[in-house]
């Protein structure tokens, strides 16, 4: 499905999962939706997250990204499994994110209400404990251990 986040003063993001080797991508509106702008270099977003930023600020955007094959001229080029969160000066960094391989499938999975973030990657949930590590491991379709 599509991902949406809406920041408090009025940016909009929203990414899209590729499929079949279709890319998706990742489009920001500055302006509450009065128009939109696509940012380079994503095709496969899972998921997005907005949290206030390590300096406590200003809204930051977190991008899951899943591996992807994409066409590129006559080759399909493997992507990798990432966490991005962008930075003030409008620069996308690689995130603080859990033990993940190239070829997981990783998605933000969102805050609860004390504010830790968590992350599903493969088959199992992670639990931030303090920014920026993650301390827990939630395993789905198990039993719980940390």
């Amino acid at each position: 499905g599509i991902s949406v986040a809406w920041l408090n003063n009025g940016e909009i993001w929203i990414g899209v999962p590729g499929e079949r080797e279709i890319p998706g991508g990742l489009w920001h509106s500055a302006d509450a939706g009065k128009s939109w702008e696509q940012v380079d270099d994503f095709v496969n977003v899972t998921s997005i997250d907005s949290r206030m930023a390590a300096d406590g600020e200003k809204e930051t955007v977190m991008v899951a990204e899943q591996s992807f094959k994409r066409l590129r001229g006559t080759e399909f080029i493997q992507g990798a499994s990432r966490v991005q969160e962008q930075v003030p000066d409008g620069s996308w960094i690689p995130s603080e994110a859990p033990p993940h391989g190239t070829d997981s499938e990783i998605e933000i999975c969102g805050n609860l209400a004390d504010g830790r973030l968590h992350v599903r990657v493969d088959k199992q949930i992670y639990q931030q404990g303090t920014r920026p590590l993650f301390r827990s491991v939630i395993k789905l379709w198990g039993s719980f251990s940390s």
